[in-house]
């Protein structure tokens, strides 16, 4: 499992994703995403009347 650290270094050069640093969502991230997985798109949206993140990586949606 990759570091939160990691992860941000992943999301920081992404277009536009660094504003998301910050959300709780990108926390979680280290204990989804497996070793070597690297994010490649990373969006912020809602569904209903909640917020999100949709992950984009080397593997996986």
């Amino acid at each position: 499992m990759p570091t939160l650290e990691e992860v941000k270094t992943h999301i920081r050069p992404l277009e536009g994703a660094s504003r998301l640093l910050e959300r709780k969502e990108i926390k979680e991230l280290p204990g989804i995403l497996e070793e070597g997985e690297i994010i490649k798109r990373l969006v912020q949206g809602s569904y209903g009347r909640r917020d999100g993140i949709l992950v984009a990586t080397n593997v996986r949606l």
